[in-house]
């Protein structure tokens, strides 16, 4: 019972995260959808400075040959660790919420 409870959870934390991917992929999607109709970069740029500031800096970044560089490396490796850390701890702790000490092979006296 308590196997099939997590692991339940475990099917549930999955479809989560992927509507999460799926809501944020959209919200990027939307995003260069309205960059792409507006009239101009500079209507754009009024109504969103930081967003067009990120855009060309993200696209300076990959021009100038950043994307292969060693700091990407280093960053990418530090944001999968700061996402699969509380993602595999959180199902760590859901597949072990229903165990007890007293319960298995090692109980103190055997």
């Amino acid at each position: 019972m308590a196997a099939d409870n997590d692991a339940q959870r475990l099917i549930d934390d999955s479809r989560t995260l992927m509507n999460d991917s799926k809501q944020v992929f959209d919200d990027v999607q939307q995003l260069y959808d309205n960059m792409r109709n507006k009239a101009s970069i500079g209507e754009y740029y009024q109504e969103n400075p930081y967003a067009v500031l990120a855009a060309a800096a993200g696209v300076g970044y990959v021009l100038g040959g950043g994307l292969f560089s060693p700091f990407t490396k280093r960053i990418l490796k530090v944001a999968m660790k700061g996402m699969l850390i509380p993602l595999a701890s959180s199902q760590i702790k859901n597949l072990t919420a229903n165990v007890h000490p007293s319960e298995g092979p090692y109980e103190s006296g055997q």
